[in-house]
């Protein structure tokens, strides 16, 4: 199970890694080293950005959003209410994560 997280995660930090780093190579190469660095830090920040939306996306929900998305289908509240329980259903993935990250380092010192 835990391999599967392993490569999820390797796959979500590993590809953007190597986009941000090919288009610094790139750059670099072509003589624009400065402009690199600034390309490769506004996609970082970008990328990390959208990963913490996506994790804390349950916390950020709000009344507004509850009666967006109740007026998508045509439900009215009248009455003022109050977000009790805020949970999307799935798992978050900060759980899942903490103990692959763990194995990984475990694996990696156990072959050094």
């Amino acid at each position: 199970m835990y391999t599967l997280y392993a490569l999820i995660f390797l796959i979500w930090f590993g590809l953007p890694s190597l986009f941000i780093y090919l288009t610094y190579w790139a750059l670099k190469k072509s003589g624009r080293k400065k402009l690199g660095t600034i390309v490769s830090i506004v996609l970082i920040l970008a990328f990390l950005i959208f990963t913490l939306y996506l994790l804390f996306d349950d916390l950020l929900f709000s009344k507004s959003d509850a009666r967006q998305l109740l007026s998508e289908h045509h439900i009215t509240l009248n009455d003022d209410f109050k977000i009790i329980s805020n949970q999307s259903g799935e798992e978050t993935m900060i759980p899942i994560l903490i103990p692959c990250i763990v194995q990984m380092a475990k694996a990696s010192l156990q072959h050094l």
